[in-house]
């Protein structure tokens, strides 16, 4: 917890917001929920960065012409 703080004194910034927890469970869940979320993500939205990037080169070839 003193490490975290420290952390959080050195990079906490008006724009940058650090919240230090002493409950490392749940932040491990946290974050394992926020990958599943960002995985399906890509999959799912089709709009996303991800599709785009991926969709506009099949094989080397551009599949659109603009």
């Amino acid at each position: 917890m003193e490490n975290g703080l420290l952390f959080k004194e050195l990079l906490q910034t008006p724009n940058f917001r650090i919240t230090v927890v002493d409950d490392a469970d749940t932040v491990e869940l946290c974050g394992a929920l926020k990958a599943i979320a960002g995985t399906s993500a890509q999959f799912f939205l089709p709009f996303s960065s991800y599709t785009f990037l991926d969709s506009a080169v099949y094989f080397g070839q551009p599949q659109f012409r603009g």
